[in-house]
């Protein structure tokens, strides 16, 4: 489960309504955080070329999504 999850589930607990637009905004938000974060990463580390995008979100899916 990733941050955004847990704190969407949080709120939800203590009485939030979180619609689903909300819920679709922040979990995108998220995701692409996190690949951006992983492509400055590669890049950082002299890595180059359109791969880094097809890693960035494969490591999403496997690290959050396919747990």
């Amino acid at each position: 489960m990733t941050a955004v999850e847990t704190l969407l589930k949080m709120l939800e607990d203590q009485g939030a309504d979180i619609t689903p637009e909300i819920r679709t905004y922040f979990l995108t938000w998220e995701r692409e955080q996190i690949e951006q974060a992983v492509i400055y990463g590669l890049d950082e580390d002299g890595h180059t070329g359109d791969w880094k995008i097809n890693v960035a979100r494969n490591y999403y899916e496997k690290k959050y999504k396919n747990q």
